[in-house]
């Protein structure tokens, strides 16, 4: 005789069974799709708050870029700048958006410490105090893996925080760049990227007014001393250049970096995103229909049903003796 269940599955008896459990699959699929709008309804929305920015009029005319030849000079007396560095006051800028100096003084502002680390304050104690293990620390905790040692917020976390959540794209076509931050609150959005903007320009301000303040003093100091009247002039030339270097960086106008406009956020949520979401539902809720349709297949094949609701001939025939 033919055993039955050693049959290979057909694919057009697939087909037909899977026509047959055709209202089990339907159900399927729309009690996915239920799920999946009711964890649209309940999950947390956060908004997309940009801002773009480009380099400023000072950048390109910064202390760096001004030395030129005598920029020797300042590794002769041991200053830190110098035709050595490449770097623009531009790219710094965005180096410090999440730099320790930034985090720092952001970790000043009650209102972003409390927003971004709102699982460790206590509102009515107005305190920090830890918070319980979630879902993921429980688990960890059940594989032996421990717990990471709770620390209360400061400019440490928060620019572990920044450097996990900013994101910064810059575009290889145009001068511009975008600095992207998710929030569920859009005016929390607005208000981070707007402090840290500032404190970073001031990071780089300071640092550029420092190092011209002391190239200006150190050729000062050597302008008297030299006897070539060429010489003189060029280190004349210069040292003119550093107050003028020393009275930008002293104004009020952006340094390093020019906002274009004021943060903009985005009109709808942009997370979770409603189509991925939606269309994963429909797609896990058909393959869990169709695993129950061949698994009620393999049900009917191990009876010898070929699924058109017939033994298909698998039957053992009478032998002829």
């Amino acid at each position: 005789g033919i055993d039955a269940e050693g049959q290979s599955l057909e694919f057009g008896s697939i087909l037909i069974l899977v026509w047959r459990k055709k209202f089990l699959v339907l159900a399927m699929i729309i009690a996915a799709f239920v799920l999946g709008v009711v964890y649209l309804n309940l999950a947390t929305k956060t908004f997309t708050t940009e801002l773009k920015v480009t380099a400023a009029a000072s950048s390109t005319n910064s202390i760096a870029n001004r030395l030129g030849s005598l920029g020797g000079l300042a590794a002769v007396a041991g200053l830190p700048i110098g035709g050595s560095s490449k770097a623009e006051p531009f790219d710094l800028y965005l180096e410090a958006l999440t730099s320790r100096g930034v985090a720092d003084r952001l970790a000043r502002d009650r209102r972003i410490m409390t927003t971004i680390f709102r699982r460790d304050w206590d509102s009515d104690r107005r305190t920090w105090r830890m918070p319980p293990p979630t879902v993921g620390e429980r688990a960890k905790a059940l594989l032996g893996l421990g717990r990471t040692p709770w620390r209360v917020p400061d400019g440490a976390r928060l620019q572990e925080y920044l450097q996990r959540e900013i994101v910064i794209t810059k575009s290889n076509k145009s001068p511009i760049t975008v600095i992207g931050y998710d929030a569920r609150d859009p005016d929390f959005g607005v208000y981070l990227l707007q402090k840290m903007n500032v404190f970073a320009d001031d990071q780089i301000r300071a640092g550029a007014l420092r190092q011209a303040t002391e190239y200006q003093a150190y050729l000062s100091s050597v302008l008297p001393t030299v006897v070539l009247a060429e010489v003189r002039r060029s280190l004349a030339d210069s040292l003119s250049q550093q107050y003028e270097a020393v009275m930008m960086a002293k104004s009020t106008v952006a340094y390093a970096a020019l906002a274009l406009s004021a943060p903009q956020v985005s009109i709808l949520p942009t997370k979770p995103k409603t189509t991925i979401v939606l269309a994963l539902s429909l797609l896990l809720g058909a393959i869990a229909g169709l695993m129950v349709a061949l698994v009620d297949f393999r049900r009917l094949v191990g009876r010898g049903d070929d699924g058109r609701g017939n033994d298909g001939g698998l039957k053992d025939e009478p032998s002829v003796s």
